[in-house]
């Protein structure tokens, strides 16, 4: 996926959005970015006890970034 496309050498352009929610589960906030790629992408080697991520964290060059909401 355009995640992982940084770790195979293949840096793939794409328009994202960023919604930060509140603590109902609701859009606060939210940013679109123009044209960006992967540049690292970290996931936390701490696992709760079904194994999942407890954090990642993606770090993305890009041409804009805009406020929506």
């Amino acid at each position: 996926g355009w995640v992982n496309s940084a770790a195979a050498g293949k840096a793939v352009q794409k328009n994202i959005t960023i919604n930060m929610m509140d603590e109902n589960g609701k859009i606060a906030a939210s940013w679109t970015i123009s044209n960006a790629s992967v540049l690292k992408n970290v996931k936390s080697s701490n696992q709760d006890s079904s194994g999942k991520i407890m954090y990642e964290s993606i770090e993305v060059m890009h041409q804009g970034i805009s406020r929506v909401k």
